[in-house]
């Protein structure tokens, strides 16, 4: 087993597909092969419709195969909070993630899917007394809304608790299996799949792509994880990245049948899948480790926890935070109504990603729904909130100091073995790797979406951009956007 992969992945068996070699039409042009791009797809299968997805890379082997795989709708503790601002937004947005979990267990039965899904329960619990009362308060909320929850001051996970709030009937699976099965479904239906095929603007009725072709569609889904329009839809004002970490243990003496996550935002969570258990993170904004190695600490946390214990493998997943914790599904942009989108997933997108694809659909068909204002990706308008606000300062502030905040390049570089450092000479800022062989690599540190300045990101070895989270190899290339330009290559 690779130990820098995930899980998933190491049962990666999608076939290849070709990349777009022609101009094309199509009823619906899907960007992004992801689990939402190709739920998308398969919800709108059977409508009668030329479907056509395209990916920058290869499906399925992004976000979607880097996560935990939990399919609930127990998302930390938010219901309190959405219900005391809007009871019915509160109820909506449980029934429109139930209904996904059944969704998921109707698709994998009724197509005899075999992706390791079960049924279980997902908890969420507190350490200390003050997060223990918002638990409390959490349970009460939920039992309103018709949840089958309950309290616990126990839990599977060697920790010690002071309570936890179960949600009974969620499920969890293995995401990449699920997605081999999908693709082959589309694939049967006729949907035209089209890989390594990076759509780099979108005008009108029309996707163009790096290589020069075009697409003409009457609808354009937009399910890229992050969207790569720099400044149309203002998603770099109203979203932010974060990196968690993860590792799977083997060898553990005792395994857990339900799912777990700290109340505390930045706690940990507990999943079982097979002979392994997933542990889950040192979570922070992505850019902003510190030069911290939050592989070794997450290591060092799940062999404190589990002695006896061996690292399977590693891997991490990113993901897009919202002004409200509300996703943004739907249209675009008020300027691009064919064009829609599919973001925001807060750590929870295996459930929104089906929430999505069923959005989508009924506003592509032109059937009416209620979550469709709920997760209106147009329902803020600049400086109408303080989250807003705070965010658009972090970038501006995170701009600001890479520019400002870099040293000048030294005739003696001490630079340590697999160390990397942002510095400046002449004016131009560098990024500077020094790689096991003692051998440098310099790249441009100027991120290509907007200009900011990269940090280096010591768990992963990566070039990351504080401002909106892209995220480039030590060469420069792209991992993760918005990005679509590399670092330019120095030395």
């Amino acid at each position: 087993m690779n130990a820098n992969k995930s899980l998933w992945l190491h049962d990666y068996n999608i076939k290849s597909f070709e990349p777009l070699t022609s101009n094309m039409e199509a009823d619906i042009v899907v960007i992004g092969a992801g689990l939402c791009g190709l739920l998308t797809a398969y919800m709108l299968k059977d409508t009668g419709q030329k479907i056509v997805i395209i990916d920058a890379g290869k499906i399925a082997s992004g976000t979607s195969a880097n996560n935990t795989a939990k399919i609930t709708a127990q998302h930390g503790i938010m219901y309190k909070e959405l219900f005391d601002k809007d009871e019915s937004a509160a109820r909506l947005y449980k029934k429109v993630c139930t209904d996904a979990i059944e969704n998921y267990k109707k698709i994998i039965t009724e197509n005899n899917i075999l992706c390791d899904y079960r049924e279980c329960d997902a908890l969420v619990y507190s350490i200390d007394e003050e997060y223990a009362k918002k638990i409390v308060d959490e349970y009460e909320i939920a039992t309103q809304l018709g949840f089958d929850a309950y309290l616990t001051d126990t839990i599977e996970p060697n920790i010690n608790v002071v309570n936890a709030l179960g949600y009974k009937k969620q499920a969890t699976f293995h995401p990449v299996k699920f997605m081999n099965e999908i693709v082959r479904l589309l694939e049967i239906s006729g949907v035209k799949i089209y890989e390594n095929t990076t759509a780099i603007d979108i005008e009108d009725d029309i996707v163009e792509t790096e290589d020069g072709w075009e697409i003409r569609a009457s609808h354009i889904v937009m399910a890229t994880h992050f969207p790569f329009f720099k400044i149309k839809g203002l998603y770099s004002l109203k979203m932010q990245q974060e990196r968690s970490y993860i590792v799977a243990l083997s060898g553990i003496n005792k395994k857990i049948e339900n799912m777990y996550i700290d109340a505390y935002e930045y706690g940990y969570s507990f999943k079982q899948h097979g002979e392994y258990l997933l542990v889950c993170g040192q979570d922070h904004k992505t850019g902003e480790d510190e030069g911290e190695d939050r592989f070794k600490e997450l290591e060092e946390y799940a062999k404190y926890l589990y002695p006896e214990s061996q690292i399977a493998c590693r891997w991490a997943a990113q993901d897009c935070m919202t002004l409200d914790n509300m996703p943004y599904i739907g249209k675009y942009s008020t300027l691009m109504p064919n064009c829609y989108v599919a973001t925001g997933f807060k750590k929870w997108g295996i459930t929104l990603s089906m929430v999505a694809a069923n959005t989508i659909k009924d506003m592509i068909i032109n059937r009416v729904n209620e979550e469709s204002n709920l997760f209106s990706p147009s329902r803020f308008k600049i400086g109408s909130t303080k989250k807003l606000v705070e965010f658009a300062t972090d970038s501006g502030v995170a701009f600001v100091k890479g520019h400002n905040n870099v040293f000048g390049i030294s005739s003696e570089l001490k630079l340590a073995k697999g160390d990397g450092v942002v510095m400046q000479h002449n004016n131009i800022k560098l990024a500077i790797y020094r790689g096991e062989d003692d051998k440098l690599t310099c790249v441009s540190a100027v991120c290509s979406h907007l200009g900011c300045v990269v940090k280096f990101n010591k768990s992963e070895k990566t070039w990351d951009c504080p401002c909106h989270g892209s995220r480039y190899d030590i060469n420069g290339n792209v991992i993760e956007g918005p990005a679509l330009e590399p670092l330019k290559k120095l030395f």
